[in-house]
């Protein structure tokens, strides 16, 4: 008896300038600016996004609040906070944390 295989689901073509270095972490110009980064103040990258939104996860209120923020963000706020954001995630990649290990343990 044999198996078929399920085909793999179609990838999604991506037009979003994400290997020309061009990238500046905006959004595509369209009517909706982009969503913002709520962490925990518990996650080893907290203090590395100092503009994402912070949030204590067993605080449910705080939560709450900070979700709230993030929605009545105004778009121009919104964008200049995904863009730090953005920025630094694309300053910091794999190669910056293993230097800075290899860095540490000189």
């Amino acid at each position: 008896m044999s198996r078929q295989q399920a085909a793999p689901p179609p990838r999604a073509e991506r037009d979003d300038k994400v290997n020309d270095g061009k990238d500046d972490g905006g959004d595509d110009g369209g009517d909706v600016p982009p969503g913002q980064l709520i962490i925990s103040e518990f996650s080893g990258t907290a203090s590395s996004l100092a503009e994402a939104l912070h949030i204590n996860p067993w605080d449910v209120a705080g939560v709450a609040e900070r979700i709230n923020e993030a929605l009545t963000m105004s778009p121009e706020r919104r964008r200049e906070l995904h863009r730090a954001v953005y920025g630094r995630v694309r300053e910091r990649d794999v190669r910056y944390w293993v230097d800075d290990l290899l860095r540490l343990l000189e």
